[in-house]
């Protein structure tokens, strides 16, 4: 298990999950109005009584999911990330080959951001209040690339060596062309901007002839 999976894995041991289907749907309100409102009005402006009115929850119903504001802002994080992937992974096209497979992720990334940009700040902002939960959100990312370019690897489609380097260049560069285009500037189509990223991105996985020589 890696560092992150184990912080993760405290954090959430510290507040029982709920045992009920109807205390399941408490807590998945409570989550869902935190992320309306982190979203709009950022960590330090929200609070738990503006989350409870907006969950419609009891202020003392907070504290039996969660233990502060703080803590149900690391759920919120873990939660996002779960979701990010998942979105993503719904979306994919089975067909395509690996190398273009990374490439429509990253256009995939681009239309998740533009339909859900507050999600994204509340990810950003999360490097100032929770640094661990926030480095944990970009290694389940980094684990995620890395298994595929290994078993690419393993297949002899992604050339070898420099796996976990290469896992976290396209965590940046998929957290970085998200900011450009997903929250900064919208005007061209995410598969334009794919496209734009095919030739990088197939530098820096794809096997070369004389990789498989050997």
């Amino acid at each position: 298990m890696s560092e992150a999976a184990k912080r993760g894995a405290q954090g959430r041991k510290s507040v029982p999950m709920p045992k009920t289907e109807r205390g399941e749907k408490t807590r998945r309100r409570l989550l869902d109005a935190a992320i309306k409102e982190f979203g709009t009005r950022g960590y330090h402006a929200a609070s738990v009584v503006s989350i409870t009115q907006r969950a419609r929850v009891a202020q003392g119903t907070f504290y039996i999911y969660f233990r502060s504001k703080e803590r149900l802002y690391r759920a919120v994080i873990e939660e996002l990330g779960a979701f990010t992937r998942q979105w993503i992974a719904e979306r994919l096209n089975p067909a395509l080959d690996p190398v273009a497979s990374e490439v429509q992720r990253i256009a995939l990334l681009v239309d998740f951001v533009r339909g859900h940009r507050s999600l994204y700040t509340i990810i950003m902002q999360a490097q100032l209040v929770a640094p661990d939960v926030h480095r944990g959100y970009f290694e389940a990312f980094a684990a995620a690339y890395q298994q595929r370019i290994e078993a690419q690897v393993k297949a002899g489609v992604f050339r070898r060596g420099n796996v976990e380097e290469r896992a976290w260049g396209m965590v940046g560069l998929s957290a970085f062309i998200g900011m450009r285009f997903g929250l900064w500037d919208d005007d061209r189509s995410s598969q334009e901007i794919a496209k734009g990223l095919s030739e990088f991105i197939t530098g820096a996985l794809a096997a070369h002839p004389a990789d498989k020589k050997r």
